[in-house]
């Protein structure tokens, strides 16, 4: 009739039926309640609320949004409006680049407007950059306190404590102070449920996101600290530190791989430390064309990710027993596993195997429609392996324009536009074959280049390889275009 009373909670968590009757009492019947929650949309409706706006309106940006709706199907925490709107904020141009989980991106980009709203006008102790800088040594620390306490909260007279510590020396003593005082509201941080002196981040994903920043920073000068002996790390942390670590230039990740592997040697028959270290540096292994050798040896491994798909992966496994491994679409051709045992094991239709891979004991595949299958038997189990596996010919070397092509249509599956000078995309361009390659492709009409992309920064070429997963699975020959079987034929590959 018009006159009941609605109650809206941000979270579940906050107002649950429970709370609703202890705090009304007996006075309003259990019938007059009606508890209503709001799910998260589903990736279709996403897509389409995306289309609706001003930047994403064009109709060049169908095949990224298409990429937005595969994203928000595989990754959940993506559905999350939250999430969302600051998809929404970015050019289109600026998120095809993206490859993988995309938050780092949400994050840099959310630390970089909020810190601009932080300084008082007119003062000039710290520039923007260096408040970003404040910023996420804040959240970053905040993440590690976490972890080390085994804790998803943080009391908000310790984070004024910690953020007083961290903008010592970088700004006057009033403008500290008054930042500090002001840090619980700080976006990023919400309100516990059940504690308003408690802070908490909106998200897991967030958590582990500046934790991995902690680690990137800490690490390689310091060491581990406590979370890295008590609490198990799991793929979804190893993948969301790939994201993070992956956007360090080469010779920063050989400098953190070495700290990393000098640590494993000294420390790891502690806790939960060998495990977690482990899981770290097969997450961001070596390239192909990287200096330097990496093995890895004699580990328990609770949990491994090594879905990259950014480059042909190198290295050497050996005697490794890991209880669950996600190689996705990755290219682990590079690898030689020996004697290592997946208790299981994730993959796409496009993994690649070298002359040896893991044995496996239970297989979760996806195939090129989505559709997911579970294999115990053994035998089948190395079968699919081998039919996937690029074991060497003694009478045909691969051809380089082939190897060359595989790759680019690896990366275009997580990417739809590569800039032309960005570092990824020069592992395609700046190979001797790639004017061959690229004019075999323009022949077929599979290579797009523009200029116009809309995305911050200067002017340059885009490129966009067209139907990119067909060059990965030649093997199913009557659903290939024909442009992609005569173009496999003019690379001696079928």
């Amino acid at each position: 009739n018009g006159k009941g009373t609605c109650i809206l909670a941000g979270r579940d968590t906050m107002l649950n039926r429970e709370k609703v009757r202890d705090g009304l009492g007996h006075t309003v019947k259990e019938s007059a309640i009606t508890i209503l929650n709001l799910d998260f949309p589903e990736p279709r409706d996403i897509r389409v609320w995306l289309s609706e706006k001003p930047k994403w309106r064009e109709r060049g940006n169908r095949e990224i949004l298409n990429r937005i709706e595969e994203q928000t199907t595989s990754i959940e925490y993506l559905r999350r409006p939250f999430f969302i709107s600051k998809i929404s904020e970015f050019d289109p141009g600026d998120y095809s680049e993206i490859g993988g989980d995309p938050i780092s991106y949400l994050m840099d980009g959310m630390v970089s407007r909020e810190s601009e709203k932080l300084l008082p006008q007119g003062e000039e102790q710290a520039s923007t950059g260096s408040i970003s800088d404040l910023y996420t040594a804040i959240l970053s620390e905040t993440a590690r306190t976490m972890m080390d306490d085994e804790s998803d909260r943080i009391d908000v007279e310790f984070l004024r404590l910690l953020a007083e510590e961290v903008f010592e020396g970088h700004l006057n003593e009033e403008v500290k102070n008054s930042l500090a005082q002001r840090v619980e509201s700080f976006a990023l941080f919400e309100i516990d449920s059940n504690d308003d002196g408690v802070r908490v981040f909106p998200h897991e994903t967030i958590k582990s996101y500046f934790y991995s920043k902690h680690l990137l920073d800490y690490f390689p000068q310091h060491g581990a600290t406590n979370a890295m002996y008590r609490v198990p790390l799991n793929s979804e942390d190893f993948r969301i530190f790939n994201s993070v670590v992956r956007r360090v230039p080469t010779p920063g990740q050989m400098d953190l791989r070495r700290s990393m592997k000098s640590a494993l040697r000294t420390k790891c028959a502690i806790g939960y430390f060998s495990s977690n270290l482990g899981g770290l540096l097969l997450s961001f292994m070596p390239f192909e064309e990287d200096q330097g050798d990496f093995v890895l040896a004699d580990l328990q491994l609770r949990d491994a990710w090594m879905a990259d798909q950014i480059g042909v992966q190198r290295g050497e496994l050996i005697d490794l027993s890991i209880n669950r491994l996600i190689a996705g679409n990755a290219d682990l051709s590079g690898i030689s596993f020996r004697n290592v045992e997946a208790n299981e094991m994730f993959v796409g239709p496009f993994v690649k195997f070298g002359d040896n891979a893991p044995n496996v004991r239970s297989l979760n595949l996806r195939d090129v429609s989505g559709k997911k299958e579970r294999m115990f038997d053994v035998s089948k189990i190395r079968e699919w392996i081998a039919a996937r596996s690029d074991r060497p010919d003694e009478k045909r070397a691969p051809d380089e324009r082939w190897k060359l092509l595989e790759k680019f249509s690896r990366i275009s599956m997580q990417r739809y536009w590569l800039r032309e000078g960005d570092e990824d995309t020069k592992r395609i361009t700046d190979s001797g074959y790639w004017d061959e390659v690229c004019a075999l492709l323009e022949q077929h009409d599979r290579l797009k280049i523009r200029d116009n992309v809309p995305a911050s920064g200067k002017r340059t070429k885009w490129f966009h390889l067209v139907a990119g997963n067909e060059f990965l699975q030649f093997e199913e020959k009557n659903d290939l275009q024909e442009s992609t079987v005569n173009i496999l034929r003019q690379l001696n590959v079928q």
